[in-house]
């Protein structure tokens, strides 16, 4: 057993010999860099500031407001900004922005917002499409809530650069379409900003 090894040892070594001179080693496979994602270098309260006070104060009315914004998960894969705007009572704000899956069409994203997730069977709710907003739009009342809380969502599909993002703008109290498109509206024109 121990001449075997010992054999094995020495026709590696004189393998080694024969190599030339100088010889470099196999190059490794090329690795490919992980898809990046824009979203990825910025902070919790970057994206929570895109939202100013003065279009909330036009849309619901002056508050003072408390942002509250947290950041999850990782690009490619998923990756989110959660975010909240706490006034005094009603209506209450948040948005949400993240990476669309790579599986899903803009489309399909958009849809997946008005899902009742209380329900098993992935029923939706009621929801109209809002032309001329990004690459697909939606507004309509939040499935999971149901018809027991006023309360709304709009729905964006849109590409920063080479990457598909989905916002959500959500409104607990009473809110219209064109309130929630001018938010959206405002929050897509300073992301843009910021991410040039």
């Amino acid at each position: 057993m121990s001449r075997s090894i010992v054999g094995a040892c020495a026709a590696v070594l004189l393998l080694g010999a024969c190599a030339s001179p100088g010889a470099e080693p196999d190059p490794e496979p090329e690795r490919t860099a992980p898809d990046s994602s824009a979203l990825q270098r910025l902070a919790a309260t970057e994206v929570c500031g895109l939202l100013g006070d003065e279009v909330l104060d036009e849309t619901f009315g002056p508050a003072d407001r408390e942002r509250e914004g947290v950041r999850r998960g990782r690009a490619p894969v998923s990756l989110s900004f959660t975010c909240t705007y706490d006034g005094d009572g009603f209506p209450t704000v948040s948005t949400d922005l993240s990476t669309v899956r790579r599986t899903e069409s803009e489309q399909e994203a958009v849809e997946r917002v008005f899902v009742d997730h209380t329900r098993q069977d992935g029923a939706q709710g009621d929801h109209e499409p809002v032309p001329g907003l990004g690459t697909a739009a939606a507004f309509g009342r939040d499935a999971t809530l149901g018809a027991a809380v006023s309360a709304w969502t709009l729905g964006v599909a849109f590409t920063e650069g080479d990457e598909r993002l989905l916002l959500t703008v959500s409104v607990t109290g009473r809110a219209e379409r064109e309130q929630l498109t001018a938010l959206a509206e405002e929050f897509l024109r300073n992301l843009d900003t910021t991410l040039d």
